[in-house]
């Protein structure tokens, strides 16, 4: 079976299907991971495919406009 993983965020967020995916190719599953490019290498490094979504959390988090989010307490999602 191929199984497909969506996911976009932090490390904290594909990590965990980094785990599950190479769960499934140890049952003799195809297991493939959609997200940023940013995780690329952190994906391919476990043994698993790796599929580049068109957005990246993580790059959008470096831009300034990115960093304003994060930083500034009144756009900031978890701080609000």
């Amino acid at each position: 079976m191929k199984i497909v993983i969506f996911t976009l965020g932090s490390r904290g967020d594909v990590q965990p299907y980094v785990a599950l995916a190479k769960a499934a190719i140890l049952k003799g599953h195809r297991a493939v991971i959609c997200t940023g490019k940013s995780f690329q290498a952190l994906i391919e490094e476990n043994g698993v495919e790796f599929e580049q979504a068109t957005s990246d959390l993580m790059a959008m988090l470096e831009t300034e406009e990115g960093k304003m989010i994060v930083t500034h307490p009144l756009r900031h999602p978890i701080k609000t």
